[in-house]
């Protein structure tokens, strides 16, 4: 059975694999309340949107703005105590590791392989990384399609595992360094 305070969720969380210095007055996040009527979850693509004159999160990524990973679930106690949502920009330089992204895209996740902001749908999808090609950042950490992180519950019974709370534990790792394609 899962801990106090677990709960099944369709995705895992976000999990930051390597340059996470949350207390780095350098380090490329931000916090801003969430778009009214917009749910995002932990490991989703999501944007700023200026709103009656106030910078908010909502899903998905349009063209002239920064893709970045919302930290929290949008409708966690924590944030909806705070008001505000962390988002990791993907400018800075982390190794992340996501369960959304888009299942049926047309180059597999290998290592290596360029990944973008699949529109407003919150996921992440494979690009060629061609010239004029927006390039969020590089499948990583041998990548070679999309990884289990394990089964949650064998014959019934909880077995628990690595970010154990989803129910789907598919996820893709990759390395940030948005290079959006020129004007």
């Amino acid at each position: 059975m899962p801990g106090t305070g677990f709960y099944q969720r369709a995705k895992p969380y976000l999990e930051v694999l390597r340059g996470d210095t949350p207390n780095d007055p350098f380090s490329l996040t931000s916090s801003a309340p969430v778009k009214s009527g917009v749910t995002l979850k932990s490991g989703q693509i999501c944007h700023k949107e200026l709103v009656s004159g106030e910078w908010q999160w909502a899903l998905g990524w349009v063209a002239g703005t920064v893709p970045h990973l919302a930290r929290q679930d949008s409708d966690s106690p924590d944030v909806l105590e705070a008001g505000y949502l962390t988002g990791l920009s993907t400018q800075g330089k982390f190794r992340l590791r996501t369960g959304y992204y888009k299942t049926d895209a047309a180059l597999s996740y290998i290592e290596g392989r360029a990944v973008a902001p699949d529109g407003t749908t919150g996921n992440l999808t494979t690009v060629d990384g061609a010239a004029g090609t927006n390039v969020m950042g590089y499948c990583s950490n041998d990548m070679n399609g999309p990884k289990e992180l394990g089964p949650q519950v064998v014959s019934g019974v909880w077995t628990g595992g690595e970010n154990n709370e989803a129910s789907d534990g598919l996820v893709i790792d990759f390395d940030t360094g948005w290079s959006p394609k020129p004007a």
